[in-house]
């Protein structure tokens, strides 16, 4: 009776606790009991407890139907799980990739990061990817080796199995779930891991004391990481400071991060990060609300204000910047330029602002000067893409084909999805100039 009763609470503490089934028939299998043998007897009693088992966990699904009104995941966004959103060919692949990168995570557990939503792991477009290529490539490396008498002697058939049961219902192989992949997920599956690993150790014991300093100095790193990533937890802040260190093309992370210096105080690093999760998916609304809350906020802060002097002494690039965009939305391009000069005063290689300053030359007549404000918008970094379009754009009309098809193809690059109809004009630009 108490094993029915531990499945059941598996199954009300975590969904994963479906797979407990399929353990214990994997367990009976590979690592029979020896003290009853194979005798009939045994093979009705477990026949009865299989049966018991499966009886709970449809009672499990139907209060689950019942109180949720479904089986599957709720409707998941694409900004926590892309592959609900990409063809079956695509979601196969990404979920190969993510499986191997779950292993290597266990091997190597560097970088941790508490988020992996878009895009922190690519989507795989193409059976050419080489991530893909490695992922199939150690997948089939490890079912070699089980091929082998040797090893499907140990405890390793065992561990593969487990490893294959528990992390196969949140691997988005069967069907997607609420994240990309998440380390959490590794919970379950690293009791494989960690099998392996401990038969490992038994076997090289006795045989060399330099597999045991070694095995000493991965634990040692292994606890300092632990103990670093622990730190990480402390408060949102420090939590999403080292996921957007850990996953830079993570826009959920650095959507998160804006939020926790909003509410800090701190609205200039709120503005930038805010900024970075819409330049990877702008189609990122959450971090599009955010985004309004704090620019609203500056607003009501230096309401009424305009810049004829000294900027306010309280306010970073990042401030001005927004006020000089507020400035522009209502008509006065002057006083946006005033913004943007002083947001440079403070920050010289501000991209932001060098790329609008670049295109008040512009609006100007003043080509020289845009060009070379563009060119230092392009040379701060940050990934920002619009001075690139401007200065394709310059060359284009200028005739300069070869800085033209250089600068536009970099623009089509950096944009992605954030500028749809520029993005068209440029391809289209760029195949008139690879024509003769």
């Amino acid at each position: 009776m108490l094993p029915i009763l531990a499945y059941g609470g598996a199954l009300l503490s975590k969904e994963v606790g479906a797979v407990g089934v399929a353990l214990v028939l994997a367990l009976d299998w590979l690592a029979p009991a020896e003290r009853d043998g194979r005798s009939p007897a045994r093979d009705r009693r477990l026949l009865g407890l299989y049966l018991a088992y499966v009886l709970v966990l449809l009672a499990y699904l139907l209060a689950r139907f019942t109180v949720a009104g479904g089986l599957g995941v709720p409707d998941t966004h694409f900004i926590d799980n892309p592959l609900v959103a990409v063809p079956i060919g695509q979601r196969l692949g990404t979920a190969i990739v993510v499986v191997a990168y779950g292993l290597r995570l266990l091997v190597a557990p560097f970088p941790l990061s508490p988020d992996y939503s878009y895009d922190a792991i690519p989507l795989v477009r193409s059976v050419t990817d080489p991530r893909l290529i490695v992922a199939v490539a150690l997948l089939v490396l490890i079912f070699w080796g089980l091929a082998h008498r040797r090893a499907r002697a140990t405890i390793v058939p065992l561990a593969v199995l487990w490893y294959a049961i528990t992390l196969l219902p949140s691997s988005n192989l069967p069907f997607t779930i609420g994240t990309v992949f998440g380390e959490r997920l590794l919970y379950l599956p690293s009791v494989a891991f960690c099998l392996v690993v401990s038969w490992g150790l038994v076997a090289v014991s006795g045989r060399r004391r330099t597999a045991w300093v070694a095995a000493g100095a991965v634990v040692l790193a292994l606890a300092i990481q632990t103990i670093r990533y622990s730190a990480a937890w402390s408060d949102n802040l420090a939590l999403f400071r080292w996921a957007t260190a850990s996953e830079p093309r993570s826009s959920k992370a650095h959507h998160k991060l804006g939020e926790a210096f909003y509410r800090a105080g701190s609205l200039g690093p709120g503005i930038a990060s805010l900024r970075r999760a819409l330049q990877i998916a702008p189609e990122n609304e959450f971090a599009r609300t955010t985004m309004t809350t704090v620019t609203r906020r500056i607003g009501e802060l230096y309401a009424g204000d305009s810049l004829s002097g000294a900027a306010p002494p309280e306010a970073d690039a990042e401030i001005l910047y927004v006020l000089g965009q507020t400035s522009r939305e209502r008509g006065r391009p002057e006083e946006a330029g005033r913004y943007w000069e002083a947001a440079l005063a403070r920050d010289p290689g501000h991209a932001e602002s060098l790329a609008d300053l670049g295109v008040l030359a512009l609006a100007r007549a003043d080509t020289a000067r845009a060009v070379t404000l563009l060119t230092r918008a392009t040379e701060a970094g940050h990934g920002v893409a619009s001075p690139w379009f401007n200065l394709g754009a310059v060359y284009l009309a200028r005739g300069d084909r070869e800085r033209a098809r250089v600068a536009l193809q970099r623009f089509v690059t950096l944009a992605e999805r954030n500028y749809p109809r520029e993005v068209a004009w440029a391809r289209s630009a760029l195949a008139a100039l690879r024509s003769p």
